[in-house]
């Protein structure tokens, strides 16, 4: 059970759903304002409860169920700890030791996060499935930068001189099948100009037909194109500047120096 407090110029709507046999369909919300920058719309996917947060002047008070299970205060550190939630609504919030939420952030132009990683002074940077938007949050609702990563999916890191690396999604083509092939790259940019200034492409390095997954390789089409290599993740390492690489259809670790 959760509860919600509001001040004036806030509101907050619940649909629930008791059968899902009896809605088979999605709901787009789509909240008007002052002008077409300030709409925001929302697609609720299939699920029993639907909740509409519409945030304008003032504050609001959530009290969520969050349990504390275990807590042994002299052997933590006491901090936040942010959480990128799946089912709709895709938001981030942060909760403290105590599990009191602290802050809520939905983004309905992102729709589905990616990644979120936490910089100095508490801001946020986020990529996101929609768009290929990402941003820089500076918790709860300042945005500091936003700007567009092409191909972007599941791993965005900044890095130490300010400039931002991720993992970017791209077709090839192969003989080995009829479909395209997608395949990564990892991509570093200049934040303020989009420019990319250093690439690595995985088929480089390893080739469809010689390196797949002989497991999944019937269900590897995605979105009409085979999903050869779907990498999940890539951590930068300040001491060499290598980077680890997780290539999850390919069952492999990569260490990039």
């Amino acid at each position: 059970m959760a509860s919600l407090r509001l001040t004036p110029f806030i509101s907050f709507s619940v649909f629930r759903i008791e059968d899902r046999k009896a809605f088979p369909c999605s709901v787009l919300v789509i909240v008007k304002g002052s002008d077409m920058k300030s709409e925001r719309k929302s697609t609720l996917g299939r699920t029993l409860l639907f909740g509409l947060l519409c945030l304008g002047i003032g504050s609001c008070e959530f009290d969520h169920d969050i349990e504390i299970t275990h807590y042994v205060p002299e052997e933590v550190y006491h901090g936040e700890t942010v959480v990128l939630s799946v089912p709709d609504p895709k938001e981030l919030f942060s909760v403290d030791m105590q599990g009191q939420l602290l802050w809520v952030y939905q983004d309905f132009v992102c729709n589905d996060f990616w990644d979120f990683e936490v910089l100095g002074e508490g801001d946020i940077l986020f990529a996101c499935n929609r768009g290929s938007k990402a941003g820089i949050l500076r918790p709860p609702d300042t945005m500091l930068w936003e700007g567009t990563l092409p191909g972007v999916h599941h791993s965005v890191v900044m890095l130490p001189w300010g400039n931002i690396m991720y993992l970017s999604r791209r077709w090839i083509y192969e003989d080995l099948w009829e479909e395209p092939v997608l395949t990564d790259s990892i991509l570093e940019v200049i934040q303020e100009t989009g420019e990319v200034v250093w690439s690595w492409n995985l088929e480089d390095y390893f080739s469809p037909p010689d390196h797949y997954c002989p497991v999944c390789i019937e269900d590897m089409s995605r979105a009409g194109a085979r999903d050869w290599s779907h990498s999940n993740s890539i951590h930068f390492y300040e001491g060499d500047a290598s980077i680890l690489l997780n290539v999850r259809n390919l069952n492999t670790f990569l260490m990039i120096s």
